[in-house]
């Protein structure tokens, strides 16, 4: 990665570069040469551009670095923070397709600090996890701090908070999917399906309320867990799921994709 956060830079807030876009540009060419005489299958990535915020960073340098001009001899990865969601880069990424269509672009750093409570804590994190991938970027980097924060630990005794432990069930059952289905925005309801790489259907069904929502679904439904992974049911037919603060997300696998009411 050439310079974390490039589009701080003058005359924006000069909080990560001191130059100018232009001159980014050129360390960034000069930076993957380089790199390419010594290492030719080292992988050169953009800066992680911080997401636009007004008057404090530069929104047309990422989008600049898009296009087909920069396509070879800049970089191999586009690269992007989350803090914003998939909306932030939008324009970019649309941009980057259609400039340069056999491009990669990743997430390399996200971390849900901003959000209150551990249940707003897991929805912000599970559902930019699955937003990114249903875009289509290639990797997704999460990234805690040692600080009072308490993002994933606990800064007085180190031990792991419940989005760390909700943040490793999420990717214990995305690694056995291989394919993104769809997605599906009801109110303040979530809900993706993916495809399993066995032919059966992961659905995962979540909701942005405190209050309790129930969800019925049905299918030929194998098994269903809560979002700290344990297991709330075996093979069903139709059932109903009770969404809430203390369990923001149900993963549902079953032999078909499902209706969800």
């Amino acid at each position: 990665e050439v310079v974390n956060e490039a589009n701080f830079h003058p005359p924006y807030k000069p909080a990560s570069y001191s130059g100018t876009s232009e001159e980014y540009y050129e360390l960034l060419k000069a930076a993957y040469s380089a790199a390419k005489r010594a290492d030719p299958d080292c992988v050169v990535l953009t800066s992680g551009f911080a997401v636009p915020i007004n008057d404090m960073t530069d929104s047309e340098m990422p989008y600049e670095l898009t296009k087909k001009k920069y396509a070879k001899g800049y970089y191999d990865i586009f690269n992007v923070h989350g803090y914003s969601g998939i909306a932030a880069f939008e324009s970019c990424i649309d941009n980057l397709k259609s400039e340069n269509p056999n491009a990669k672009y990743i997430m390399s750093e996200y971390m849900p600090y901003r959000e209150s409570g551990e249940g707003n804590k897991i929805y912000a994190e599970i559902t930019n996890v699955l937003d990114f991938a249903y875009e289509g970027y290639d990797k997704y980097i999460d990234m805690g701090l040692r600080s009072n924060a308490n993002v994933y630990l606990t800064y007085a005794n180190k031990s792991p908070q419940k989005c760390f432990h909700a943040t490793a069930v999420l990717n214990r059952f995305l690694s056995k999917c291989n394919e993104f289905v769809s997605k599906e925005m009801h109110e303040d309801t979530v809900i993706y399906t993916l495809k399993r790489t066995d032919g059966k259907y992961l659905t995962v069904i979540g909701t942005g309320g405190s209050d309790l929502k129930n969800i019925n679904i049905k299918g030929n439904i194998s098994s269903v867990y809560d979002v700290y992974g344990r297991k709330i049911a075996d093979a069903e037919t139709d059932m109903q799921i009770g969404l809430s603060d203390n369990n923001k997300f149900s993963y549902v696998i079953s032999e078909s994709t499902l209706v969800c009411e």
